[in-house]
């Protein structure tokens, strides 16, 4: 079917109108514009060498049986970046911690948890990864966690953690509350 004499809605096709293209272009340079200002906000606070460690929340999820939650970490700068992450739960309680994983430049690393392996009788879980990682290594790490359907591997939701990046970036670190590492 044509509309308007330029946008084209075929139904079953997977193809968009150009308004939904134009929507999801906007975002995509929202995004840019918010991942080119890391060298900023990173200049604007190395005080501290970019060598203390922030603890970054990637967002929370819902997950129901039969659903894992992916977080995918990419390196895309020169260096090694070492990172520790670990999921919560709605209470705060750690259900799952992660080995440190080291980025080499370049790479990709994936830290999965499946909704059973959370042991709480709700239908639905609340979970968020929390990523440990040096303050100076946040501009080069880009951060995705996605909804993934266990038995197909098909993702049905992608988080992406720009905002929680830059909130992080910007926000002087406050060693008051005890040491940081």
């Amino acid at each position: 079917m044509k509309a308007n004499g330029s946008e084209y809605v075929e139904k079953g096709t997977g193809k968009l109108p150009i308004s939904s293209r134009r929507n999801f272009l906007e975002f995509g340079g929202a995004a840019l514009v918010a991942a080119s200002a890391f060298p900023i906000a990173t200049a604007a606070h190395d005080d501290d060498d970019g060598q203390n460690f922030v603890n970054l929340p990637t967002g929370t999820v819902g997950l129901v049986f039969g659903q894992s939650l992916r977080t995918t970490l990419t390196n895309v700068g020169w260096h090694r970046i070492t990172v520790q992450p670990t999921v919560f739960d709605s209470d705060g309680a750690a259900v799952k911690r992660a080995p440190e994983l080291i980025l080499e430049p370049g790479k990709m690393r994936t830290f999965e948890i499946s909704r059973v392996e959370v042991p709480r009788d709700e239908r639905t879980v609340l979970l968020r990864t929390q990523l440990s990682v040096r303050r100076g290594d946040l501009k080069d790490l880009w951060i995705t966690g996605e909804v993934v359907d266990d038995s197909t591997g098909e993702t049905k939701l992608v988080v992406i953690a720009i905002i929680a990046i830059l909130i992080a970036l910007l926000v002087p670190l406050d060693c008051s509350h005890g040491p940081c590492k």
